[in-house]
């Protein structure tokens, strides 16, 4: 018995030498145990305090840089937030980590000019490397002003004036109403002065007695009918139908009397077109303009747009309201003006009602605002851009698509011919036997 504890307590026993005081001393395994869990307690907490001194310090490194890309190198590079500087290596304290890519949005960043020295303001994109005075906001009205400006010009003038029209339409308006107050019952004196207050000053009770002066003096010239009939329209003159139908009929015989426009060019320059280039935003002017479009140049296209452009700027303004309603509704078959379909405003706002493979680039729509319920369904050809009241010739459409189409196969013993449309990526057939194309060889067996 003694001798197995004696073996026991051996075994149980370890020489240790303390490393502070270089004693050497017998330690029972419980103390070297409780010596090796310290140990190891001690090493567990120096690991955790690196490991979170690294992670407070690569919080911190997040913090205090930020990673750029370089256009020009194509590559990312690392910035100091606070210095400044610069480096194409990431922080080392990061190891395998690195910083999170920047976000794909403009900030607003200063430089300093090297000749005045003075901080300049300029936008960045740190994902994309792109630099730019302007900011997002900036450049989005920046946009919008220059889409409007190039919107108004296609509106306003088909073709703008030049330099020296430009120069002598000043000078016309300038010397229009000295010319009267020197010479008030010249004729030319007193249509160029209604013409001025007409479409430059816009003061429609001065204009009135002026124009029906000289209308009485001279009832064919066909700048002072043009003129006048286009004030009549203007200033929704009572009774609407006896005003609009009076106004075509002067129209009609400016037109006989002067069909290429030469004696009504300078008013349209002068007057007309000049009023809008000088106030693009005065829906008066705008009116005129749009008149002139509708009853003299007939480009009923560019009249709907600048009603338009009048309507977007004062969607109240009564002239142009009247003026636009009676537009549209003379725009149907039967009125004044007429054309085989509707404009290209009212395909936008019509929705489709059916389409057939036979009909190829033909649909029906039918527009929901249409004033008349008689004339709400219509053909429209996507393809180019055509609208019509009333059902396409379908023959006529059978060979145009055969002009613009490859054959791809022909069956002699079945008498039919195979046409492949590129246009709208879809085969046809012709039945020689029938004299008929169809969409399906099903029609032509």
């Amino acid at each position: 018995k003694q001798n197995e504890l004696i073996e026991w307590l051996i075994r149980r026993i370890s020489v240790r030498q303390d490393e502070q005081t270089g004693v050497t001393r017998l330690t029972l395994q419980c103390e070297a145990d409780e010596d090796i869990e310290r140990y190891v307690a001690i090493k567990l907490q120096a690991r955790w305090r690196m490991r979170s001194s690294k992670h407070i310090v690569q919080e911190k490194v997040h913090k205090e840089y930020e990673k750029i890309y370089d256009k020009g190198h194509k590559r990312y590079y690392y910035r100091n937030i606070n210095t400044g500087k610069r480096q194409w290596d990431k922080p080392f304290i990061l190891d395998g980590e690195d910083l999170i890519d920047p976000k794909d949005e403009w900030r607003q960043e200063e430089m300093i000019d090297a000749i005045t020295g003075r901080k300049i303001a300029y936008y960045h994109n740190h994902a994309t490397g792109q630099t730019s005075r302007f900011s997002v906001h900036s450049a989005a009205k920046l946009v919008q002003r220059k889409f409007r400006q190039l919107h108004e010009r296609d509106i306003l003038s088909s073709s703008g004036l030049e330099f020296i029209q430009v120069v002598k339409a000043l000078k016309f308006i300038h010397t229009t109403q000295e010319k009267f107050e020197k010479y008030p019952t010249k004729l030319s004196n007193r249509v160029n002065y209604a013409l001025y207050c007409h479409t430059i000053q816009f003061d429609l009770d001065v204009a009135r007695p002026i124009y029906k002066d000289a209308l009485e003096k001279s009832p064919s010239h066909p700048t002072i009918t043009r003129s006048y009939g286009i004030f009549l329209l203007a200033s929704c003159e009572a009774p609407r139908v006896a005003t609009f139908e009076r106004a075509c009929s002067l129209f009609q015989d400016a037109k006989a009397g002067d069909p290429d426009l030469r004696m009504f060019r300078a008013a349209i320059d002068n007057f007309f077109h000049w009023a809008v280039l000088a106030n693009p935003r005065n829906t008066m002017a705008l009116l005129n303009y749009a008149l002139l479009h509708q009853c003299v140049l007939c480009d009923y296209y560019r009249a709907e747009k600048i009603y338009r452009r009048a309507l977007d700027i004062d969607p109240t303004n009564r002239f142009v309201v009247q003026n636009y309603e009676l537009f549209e509704e003379q725009r149907y078959p039967g009125g004044a003006y007429a054309g085989l379909g509707p404009s290209i405003f009212v395909v936008k706002r019509s929705l489709v009602v059916q389409e057939k493979p036979e009909w190829g680039e033909w649909a029906l729509m039918v527009d929901p605002l249409c004033p008349k319920k008689s004339f709400e369904h219509f053909w429209h050809n996507r393809l180019r851009k055509l609208t019509r009241f009333k059902e396409p010739h379908w023959k006529e459409c059978w060979i145009e698509r055969v002009k613009r189409s490859q054959c791809i196969s022909t069956n002699t013993k079945a008498n039919w011919v195979e046409y492949y449309d590129k246009t709208l990526h879809m085969s046809f057939f012709y039945s020689r036997s029938t004299n008929q194309y169809v969409c399906s060889q099903q029609g032509v067996r």
